[in-house]
């Protein structure tokens, strides 16, 4: 008996979202090569980390039936750098 799971992509304006059965005991990394989700929304998935509702996992999980896998954008700037080029702005002001 399959389980069904989303895998979830956003990039821009463009979202993918795909609804698929997969069997039990099946990883996350199949499961978003099942979909070819890398194809499909060109990127390359070693570049971007993965989670579940919010939760960083390794490529390795078994998912579980309702699993939503979440592919994130790579960031561009360390939010903590960010913040302190900010904060010395803000003092020389």
């Amino acid at each position: 008996m399959n389980i069904n799971i989303e895998i979830v992509y956003t990039h821009n304006d463009v979202a993918y979202v795909i609804t698929q059965q997969v069997l039990p005991g099946t990883t996350v990394y199949q499961a978003l090569q099942q979909a070819a989700i890398a194809k499909q929304a060109h990127i390359d998935l070693s570049q971007h980390k993965i989670g579940i509702y919010g939760q960083l996992v390794e490529p390795d999980m078994i998912l579980q039936a309702g699993d939503r896998i979440e592919i994130y954008q790579p960031l561009v700037a360390d939010p903590k750098e960010i913040r302190l080029r900010r904060s010395k702005l803000g003092r020389k002001r």
